[in-house]
C-alpha cells in the first residue's frame, strides 16, 4: 500500500497528470479513511487554480463527512478565486439546501456587488473587448434572474419585483425580453390583474421603444407607444412620449418642388401625432393653453407652400374657440385661407363659423377675398352662391352663377353648371333652366348633357307638381323627344366617330320611350328608337409594333350599313353555315326567312 501511495504522489506531483489520476488518489485515501490525507491532496491540487470541478469535488468530500463549515469556507475561497455567475449561485444553493435563507441572500447580495458593482463594464477597444463585455452582460442577467428566482421561492414577491426592474433598468436592451417574460410570468402566477397589466406594459414599452430607436421616422410604431403610455395613465411619461416623437419630422427634399406621395404620407402621420398631442394636452392633462402652444408649432413646422394639412387648421381653430378667442380665430383662420386658397375645407369652416356668429358681411368678405385670390375654384363660387341661396337672396346668388359660368377657366366647370341648373328647377324657373342647357350645349356637346337635358324636359319641377295633368305630360315628353332627336342627330352628324357616346344616348332614348309607353314594346317610337340602334359586328386587327391579331367590337348604324356592300353577303354566309351545322330538316329560303332579323356578329379581318 505503501508502494502505491509512492506511485500516485510521482505521477501526480512530479509529472503531468490526468485529472483522472488525482480522482484515483483521492479516491483510495477515502477508502483508507485518511480524510486528512484526502484534504492535503485536494489544498495542494488547489494551489495551482484548477477547474470548477476540482472546487465541487473537494466541497463534496466536505459534505459527505457533514462538515458543512467547511464546505461553506470553500465555497468563499471558490468565489473568491472563480468570480462567475455559476459559482456565486451554487454557493447560494448550497445555503439554501443547508436551510440558511439569510445566508443565500447574503451570498447573493454579496454577489451583486462583487461581480456587477456599478455595472460599468471595461470600454471595448476591439472585437475581443466587446465580446468580454456581451460576456459581462450574460453573466449580470444570470445572476439577477437567478437572484428573482430565489426570492420568489422565499415568498418575496416585492423583492422579486424590485429586482426585475432594477435589471431591466440597467441591462443593455438585449436582455430585457428574458427578464420581462420572467415579471411576466411571477405577476400570471402571483400577482394581481393590475399587476400582470403592468408587466404586460413594460413588455411592450420595452418592443416598441426598440422600434423607434431603429427608425426614428416609423410613426405608427410612435403611435403603437403613445396609445401604450396612454393606457398607462401617466401623465408625464405620457408628455415625454409626445415631445420625443416631435423632434423627429419626416425628411423633405430641399428642391423646392412638389412633394413625393410616400412624403406626404408621412407628413400626415407626423401631423396626426402632433393633433393627438394636442388633444392629450387638452383632455388628459385638462390644459387647453398648453393644447393651443401645440397647435401652434406644427402650424409653424409645415411648410404651407408645398403642402398643408385642413384638419390640423380645422383643429386649431376649434381649440381657440373653446376658448373663446374669437380675435385669434379669426386671425388663424385668415392666415389658413390666405395660405391655402384651394383649400375649400378652410374656407367653408371659416364661413360657417362667420354665420353662426351673424357676421353675413365678414362671410361675404370672405369669399370675395378667396374669390380674388382664386377665381378658378369652383367650390367657392358654388360656396358663395348656396351662401346668398340660403339668405333667400336669389337675384344675388343668380348673379354669381352668371359671373362664375363666364370664367375662362374653372377647375371643375361641371359643377358649377348643374349647381346653377339645379338652383334654377328649384326656384321654378323652367326657361331660365332650359336656357342655360342651351348655352350650356353651346359650349360642349358632351353626351351626358344631352341625356340630361331631355331628363329635364321629361320630368316636373317643384311648381309645376300641382297642375301635372295628362296635356302638361304629353307636351314634355315631345320636348325630351325632340332633345333627344337633336343630340342624335348633332352626334351622327357633327361626331361620327363618337358612336359610344351616341349608342349611351339611344338607350337613354330607348328607355324613355319604353317609360313614355308604359313597358309596350310595339310602341311606334320604341320600334324607331330600336330601328337607330346599331349592329354591333366584331372585327380583327394587327396589335401595333406586334404580329399578333385582336378582336375588337365595332358598332355599325343603318347610316352606314350602305357603305359597306359586303355585309348583307357576310350575313347570308353566316347563316348558310348555321343551317349547315344544323343539319337537314330545313329549308334554305325557310332559314333566311328565320335568320334575316338576326344580328350576328361579324368576323371580318381589316389589314390582312
Amino acid at each position: 500500500m505503501l508502494l502505491l501511495t509512492n506511485l500516485f504522489l510521482l505521477l501526480c506531483w512530479c509529472f503531468p497528470c490526468p485529472i483522472k489520476c488525482r480522482y484515483k488518489y483521492i479516491h483510495m485515501e477515502e477508502m483508507l479513511g485518511n480524510v486528512a490525507g484526502a484534504r492535503q491532496i485536494f489544498e495542494r491540487w488547489l494551489k495551482w487554480t484548477p477547474e470548477y470541478q476540482a472546487w465541487r469535488a473537494y466541497i463534496k468530500m466536505e459534505l459527505r463527512y457533514n462538515e458543512v463549515e467547511r464546505a461553506r469556507k470553500l465555497y468563499k475561497r471558490y468565489v473568491g478565486c472563480c468570480n462567475t455567475a455559476d459559482a456565486w449561485i451554487e454557493f447560494a444553493k448550497f445555503e439554501m439546501r443547508a436551510k440558511q435563507r439569510e445566508n443565500a441572500r447574503g451570498v447573493y447580495e454579496k454577489a451583486v456587488q462583487e461581480l456587477i458593482g456599478d455595472l460599468i463594464p471595461p470600454e471595448p477597444e476591439g472585437v475581443e473587448e466587446e465580446k468580454n463585455v456581451q460576456e459581462f452582460y450574460d453573466e449580470a442577467s444570470k445572476l439577477l434572474l437567478a437572484f428573482a428566482s430565489f426570492e420568489i421561492l422565499c415568498g418575496e414577491m416585492d423583492r422579486a419585483r424590485a429586482i426585475y426592474s432594477f435589471a431591466l433598468h440597467t441591462l443593455p436592451s438585449s436582455h430585457a425580453p428574458k427578464i420581462e417574460a420572467a415579471r411576466v410570468a411571477l405577476e400570471k402566477q402571483y400577482g394581481t390583474s393590475s399587476g400582470v397589466e403592468v408587466a404586460v406594459l413594460i413588455q411592450r414599452r420595452r418592443k416598441y421603444e426598440e422600434q423607434v430607436k431603429a427608425d426614428p421616422h416609423d410613426y405608427d410604431a410612435w403611435f403603437d407607444l403613445v396609445r401604450l403610455e396612454e393606457q398607462g395613465g401617466n401623465i408625464e411619461r405620457i408628455r415625454s412620449t409626445f415631445q420625443e416623437v416631435v423632434q423627429h419630422p419626416p425628411p423633405m427634399a430641399q428642391n423646392g418642388g412638389s412633394i413625393a406621395a410616400h412624403d406626404k404620407m408621412r407628413w400626415k402621420r407626423f401631423v396626426y401625432l402632433w393633433i393627438e398631442y394636442a388633444l392629450f394636452e387638452e383632455i388628459m392633462a385638462d390644459d387647453l393653453t398648453k393644447a393651443n402652444q401645440v397647435y401652434r408649432g406644427i402650424i409653424s413646422m409645415i411648410p404651407h407652400k408645398r403642402f398643408t394639412f385642413a384638419k390640423l387648421w380645422i383643429n386649431a381653430a376649434e381649440a381657440l374657440i373653446r376658448t373663446k378667442d374669437l380675435p385669434g380665430t379669426r386671425k388663424l383662420l385668415g392666415q389658413a385661407v390666405g395660405l391655402n386658397p384651394s383649400k375649400t375645407k378652410i374656407l367653408d369652416f371659416y364661413v360657417d363659423f362667420e354665420l353662426q356668429l351673424g357676421n353675413i358681411s365678414r362671410c361675404r368678405k370672405i369669399l370675395e377675398s378667396a374669390l380674388s385670390r382664386s377665381q378658378t375654384s369652383a367650390a367657392t363660387w358654388i360656396k358663395f352662391s348656396k351662401l346668398e341661396s340660403e339668405l333667400e337672396e336669389d337675384e344675388r346668388a343668380r348673379a354669381i352663377l352668371d359671373l362664375a359660368i363666364q370664367q375662362e377657366e374653372l377647375d371643375s366647370p361641371e359643377l358649377v353648371w348643374k349647381h346653377y341648373i339645379d338652383f334654377e328647377i328649384q326656384m321654378g324657373e323652367r326657361e331660365k333652366a332650359r336656357a342655360l342647357y342651351e348655352q350650356l350645349l353651346s359650349r360642349t356637346s358632351h353626351v351626358k348633357v344631352w341625356i340630361s337635358y331631355a331628363a329635364f324636359e321629361a320630368a316636373p319641377i317643384t311648381n309645376e307638381l300641382e297642375y301635372d295633368d295628362l296635356k302638361s305630360r304629353e307636351l314634355r315628353v315631345l320636348r325630351a323627344r325632340e332633345v333627344f332627336k337633336r343630340g342624335h342627330s348633332y352626334l351622327r352628324g357633327n361626331e361620327p366617330h363618337a358612336k359610344h357616346e351616341c349608342v349611351a344616348l339611344l338607350e337613354a332614348w330607348e328607355s324613355f320611350e319604353m317609360e313614355a309607353a308604359q313597358g309596350n314594346n310595339d310602341s311606334v317610337w320604341v320600334k324607331e328608337v330600336n330601328a337607330l340602334m346599331p349592329r354591333r359586328v366584331k372585327r380583327r386587327r394587327l396589335v401595333e409594333d406586334s404580329d399578333i391579331m385582336e378582336d375588337y367590337y365595332e358598332y355599325i348604324f343603318p347610316d352606314e350599313a350602305a357603305a359597306l356592300p359586303n355585309l348583307k353577303l357576310l350575313e347570308a354566309a353566316q347563316r348558310w353555315k348555321r343551317q349547315k351545322l344544323a343539319g337537314e330538316g330545313t329549308r334554305p329560303d325557310t332559314a333566311l326567312l328565320e335568320g334575316a332579323n338576326d344580328v350576328p356578329e361579324e368576323k371580318t379581318t381589316d389589314g390582312g
